[in-house]
């Protein structure tokens, strides 16, 4: 086996196929901007390590051996690739194009399907592939490009955009609250029939809140017959009468939009959480992913504040324009 000094490296095969190319050492060495006599050395020390002439030379005339034309049918193919290939790193970071893998909680799915469209309808050279799981994945490992993920982000190694809060609030279907009542106090939510989330429930059919106003903050149980650990199941049920629900603003961005579901005694609201846009590192990020997560940005504060902002009466938070590492 060669050892690493004894193996042919790139400036010796590029000296030698410049040589062959350019029809000689003078101008195969304007081409690499070196010497002549730096290209010569190059390709005697290829020869050397080979075993074998490449280039019979004498003082009129140069021409390839036997040996020398097979082995640049071989590496001349090569190093085209190699250039196609540092031509393509730089087209791919130069310009959004290629192939973005994209995750996201399930319950923003909808609303993701809306931001993409825009995005690949704006982005023509750029294909998506979306990714909905409420699993936490490896971007890395797992070969995903970006992730929209919401609370706090636990991964140091992740780049991190905010997209602001997502505001839990207590909402429910116009025609449940017909049927039964519109609550005006804490304690007439006892009385009411809940769509429980499940990482909230204490026991069977019982659900803990957490709801805070300005200046207080309460805790109480409430009552429901149906739990599930998906926001999107806990928002149709809601939007089909089954109860009221306490839910992230962007998970029923839709529905409270078009007032499939209201807003269920306001000020009271859950602990706000944090959304991001995050990718694996902030060195030579592909243009895809840069424009994706700058897309993702200005795409939900143009979309997202003035619905959220009548629903919630108030404003909402805007998110910074730097990235963060996390």
């Amino acid at each position: 086996m060669l050892r690493d000094e004894d193996e042919p490296n790139l400036p010796e095969i590029a000296a030698f196929v410049a040589v062959v190319e350019r029809g000689g050492f003078g101008a195969a060495a304007a081409t690499l901007g070196v010497t002549k006599s730096s290209v010569s050395r190059r390709v005697v020390a290829l020869e050397r390590k080979l075993g074998a002439r490449l280039l019979q030379r004498t003082s009129r005339q140069m021409m390839l051996t036997e040996v020398g034309r097979a082995y640049h049918g071989r590496v001349s193919a090569a190093m085209g690739s190699l250039r196609d290939a540092t031509a393509l790193v730089g087209d791919l970071q130069g310009a959004p194009r290629g192939h973005l893998r994209v995750t996201a909680p399930v319950d923003v799915g909808r609303l993701v399907a809306r931001m993409m469209l825009a995005f690949t309808e704006q982005y023509t050279e750029v294909s998506t592939e979306l990714v909905l799981t409420q699993r936490a994945v490896d971007l890395v490992g797992e070969g995903f490009d970006v992730a929209l993920r919401a609370g706090v982000l636990r991964d140091s190694s992740l780049v991190g955009r905010s997209l602001g809060d997502s505001v839990p609030i207590l909402m429910a279907a116009p025609k449940y609250l017909e049927a039964h009542g519109t609550p005006t106090t804490l304690s007439e939510l006892a009385q009411h029939t809940f769509v429980l989330f499940r990482a909230g429930a204490v026991r069977p059919g019982v659900g803990r809140l957490e709801l805070e106003a300005p200046g207080e903050s309460h805790a109480l149980e409430v009552r429901g017959s149906i739990s599930a650990d998906d926001f999107a199941f806990v928002r149709e049920l809601a939007v089909e009468g089954g109860g009221i629900a306490l839910l992230p603003t962007l998970s029923a961005f839709d529905e409270l939009a078009r007032g499939a579901l209201v807003r269920v005694l306001a000020p009271w609201r859950g602990p706000p959480g944090p959304v991001w846009v995050v990718y694996p590192s902030r060195e030579l990020v592909p243009a895809k992913t840069r424009v994706f997560c700058e897309f993702v940005v200005q795409w939900m504060q143009s979309q997202i504040p003035p619905c959220m902002e009548r629903v919630l009466g108030g404003a909402v938070a805007q998110p910074p324009s730097r990235a963060r590492r996390r």
